[in-house]
Formats: C-alpha cells, sequence, structure tokens
C-alpha cells in the first residue's frame, strides 16, 4: 500500500489536501454524505496541530469555465459548519478545480500553483483518482504524498476482491461504454461472470465484444430499464455467487426508471457474500437496509473501484508512489 497518512509521525504547519467534494444533489439538496468521510482526514490534520489546510476538490464538469451552479462555496459552508469556530480559521477550501481548464490537462503551471506554500500532498480522494488530472498525478510530482483516512480504508475494504471467494459475480450498468468498455473486458478475466445493464446493453451493440463470460440482459420495452426477464436472471447468478461487485443503474434513473435499479436492491438484500457497490450514480438509490449489512460496503469511486479492481491500481497511487512523504 501506498505512503498513508496515519503512518506519519510528523506534519508540516501547512498541507494541501484533496477531497471528493463532488457531492450528489437529492430533492434540491447536497447530499452531504460524502462529505463526512473527507472530515476524517481534515479533523485528523487539524487535530494533530498542522495551522493552514488547503482543501482542494471539484463538482460536476463545467470544462473550464466558471459555472456558479457548481461552485464549491455551498461545500466550503458546509464543510466548516462541521468543525469547531478554531479548526475552521485554519481551514482554506479553494474554488472548484475544474473551473480551471488546466486542473483536466494535469499542466504543471497549475500543480506549481497549488503545491506552493504546503509541505504535504495528501490524496483522500479515491473516487478521482483513476484520472491523471493535476490534483491527482501532477501535485505529487512537486510535495511527498500520502494518501488519506477514507482512501486507506476503499483499499482495505476492495481487498476483497482481489482475492474473491468464487463464484464472482460482476454486474456493470450506467452508461459511458467509451469508459466502461476495458473495464469490461479486464473484468472478464477476473470473474467468473460479468453481467451488463443499463444503457451499456445498447452501446455494446456497437462494439465487437464477445466473451464466455459476459452475458448482456435485455431492456424493456421503454428501452430505458431492464426486463423482468432480466431482473430474473441476474437474480439467479446472485444466488449462486459468493463475491458480488455492481457498478451503476440498471435503467434511466434520473427519469424515474428505477424498476431494475430497485430489484437489484432488494436481491441484494437477501445475500450474505461480501458485496461491493459502487458509483455515485448507483449509491444514491440504495437503502440504509443494504448499506447498514456488514457484508456490504459502498465505495465512494466508479470508475476509479472498477479500474483498482481490473488493474490492481489507480494513476493516483502510481503518483504518489514516485513520492512518498515518511
Amino acid at each position: 500500500m501506498s505512503s498513508t497518512l496515519t503512518s506519519l509521525h510528523s506534519l508540516p504547519s501547512s498541507v494541501l489536501l484533496r477531497l471528493d467534494l463532488d457531492l450528489p444533489v437529492l430533492n434540491g439538496e447536497l447530499d452531504l454524505s460524502r462529505l463526512e468521510t473527507g472530515l476524517l482526514s481534515l479533523k485528523h490534520l487539524l487535530d494533530k496541530g498542522v495551522q493552514h489546510v488547503r482543501v482542494i476538490g471539484h463538482r460536476g464538469r463545467p470544462e473550464g469555465k466558471k459555472v456558479r451552479a457548481l461552485s464549491l462555496k455551498p461545500v466550503e459552508a458546509a464543510l466548516k459548519a462541521r468543525l469547531s469556530s478554531e479548526q475552521a480559521k485554519r481551514v482554506e477550501v479553494l474554488e472548484n478545480l475544474r473551473f480551471d481548464a488546466r486542473e483536466e490537462a494535469n499542466d504543471p503551471s497549475l500543480a506549481k500553483e497549488l503545491a506552493k506554500g504546503s509541505g504535504l500532498f495528501v490524496n483522500d480522494a479515491f473516487a478521482s483518482s483513476h484520472r491523471e488530472h493535476t490534483s491527482i498525478v501532477g501535485v505529487p510530482a512537486i510535495l511527498p504524498s500520502v494518501i488519506g483516512l477514507h482512501f486507506e480504508s476503499e483499499l482495505k475494504h476492495l481487498h476483497v476482491a482481489e482475492q474473491p471467494n468464487r463464484p464472482f459475480i460482476v454486474l456493470i450498468g450506467g452508461a459511458k461504454i467509451e469508459t466502461k468498455l476495458p473495464l469490461i473486458t479486464r473484468m472478464c478475466e477476473k470473474a467468473d461472470v460479468v453481467l451488463v445493464g443499463g444503457k451499456l446493453i445498447q452501446e455494446l451493440e456497437h462494439h465487437a465484444l464477445a466473451h464466455r463470460k459476459l452475458i448482456r440482459g435485455k431492456l424493456d420495452e421503454s428501452g430505458l430499464d431492464i426486463s423482468q426477464d432480466t431482473v430474473s436472471q441476474f437474480e439467479r447468478f446472485f444466488a449462486m455467487a459468493k463475491t458480488i461487485v455492481w457498478n451503476g443503474p440498471m435503467g434511466k434513473v434520473e427519469d424515474g426508471h428505477l424498476f431494475g435499479t430497485q430489484a437489484m436492491v432488494t436481491a441484494l438484500k437477501k445475500s450474505n457474500v461480501p458485496i461491493i457497490i459502487g458509483g455515485g450514480d448507483t449509491e444514491v438509490y440504495l437503502d440504509s437496509e443494504l448499506t447498514s449489512k456488514s457484508n456490504v460496503f459502498v465505495s465512494s469511486g466508479g470508475g476509479a473501484m472498477l479500474t483498482y479492481l481490473s488493474q490492481g491500481t489507480v494513476v493516483g497511487l502510481e503518483a504518489i508512489a514516485k513520492n512518498p512523504a515518511n
């Protein structure tokens, strides 16, 4: 495992902390559950006497433009409200990194600006650590770096799927075939069965991907959710599984097509085998009855989780390994 925040015996007076601040919006309000995990590293730094913590992160896809609806100001207010007044004075939250096009371009000039004045970089944004962005791979090239408390917890839980009990069943839904196709291919090599639902069912029709372990579901008449026959088929695979990984909804949930996704949640509640669920789009539609089960881990990452499970690493980890703090 990479150098970790908990392994450090001393800390500099100023630290740059990358958090996952891309909070989903539910019923017009920010879902702050993801913020709570980031507070673990922040409070650790403050409790250990760090005098200045600069927090960086992103929201949405503003494509290098300032978009008011994606500002981090509301996130900053929510974060500081969870600190004491003395602690809040020592914390500075920078504006959305993706307002600057240099973030996604991994621009060295932005990396230098972000790193200036800090003695340590802490990456606690697992969900973004599969992306070669400035704050993920550029900053660690300048500052000695570690992973944060939540990132460390993610890796410990994902280890279950690195050496899974078998049959190992993987369910991948949602869309974004351009990013998920190589992951589906690699998961076919690791899993016993790879089930595909969601819009990916249609998108795979345009790609010559055939594998004996790959099972593509069928959509209902609307074309916006999986069919009842597919639900029944996937339930049978879950019943035989000894390890399950699920990423991505089964239908166009943002438009109310929840049948397939809710059916998967119901099926997983009946299972007592290790279950890993990832991806913000999936996480939003889970319920506490499932997520509170001791055998269930909900990862903060979708693409990051699949990348780590299929490759054994993410670029954020590789960047830290080249310049670890000790």
